[in-house]
């Protein structure tokens, strides 16, 4: 799936970024504020957006620390799921890490089935589970993609 508009997110996306998040994550959302903290400028992210009009319909966020990249945020606007577009914009993102990573890790709720769908398909799997990690008491369920068995963006990375 092409994603025409994906681009770097910049400070001046916060306010979006937190309404979708508002939209998204529940309890566990992020403020505009933490957003931003995000998009300050500082090396070793990976932060793009996908906007429509004046909102945002799709973001993610991986940070870089030497050869593990953590998938902080993956979320997509409620009216716009199961058309393909969180697995599109994790395959760029994935895609845009330095080559120097050679995993990804993340953490996902037990209780979503969606996302942990999503993300076994790019290639995550299982690797340890946080016993009520989540505000909620949801277990979290941490996977790891090791990037050179990882066919990511349609290409062998």
């Amino acid at each position: 799936m092409s994603l025409p508009g994906l681009r770097a997110a910049v400070p001046a996306d916060a306010t979006a970024l937190g309404a979708l998040e508002s939209a998204t994550m529940g309890r566990e959302a992020w403020t505009a504020d933490q957003v931003a903290e995000e998009l300050a400028p500082a090396t070793g992210r990976v932060v793009l957006l996908l906007p429509d009009d004046d909102r945002s319909v799709a973001w993610v966020d991986l940070a870089v620390n030497g050869e593990v990249a953590d998938l902080l945020r993956l979320a997509v606007h409620p009216d716009r799921r199961r058309r393909g577009i969180g697995a599109s914009v994790l395959g760029v993102g994935i895609a845009a890490l330095p080559a120097t990573v050679e995993r990804v890790l993340l953490e996902v709720s037990a209780a979503n089935a969606a996302a942990e769908a999503t993300y076994a398909a790019a290639g995550f799997v299982p690797i340890a589970r946080r016993a009520g990690y989540y505000r909620d008491g949801a277990d979290a369920l941490v996977m790891q993609l090791t990037l050179h068995e990882a066919n990511v963006a349609g290409g062998t990375r």
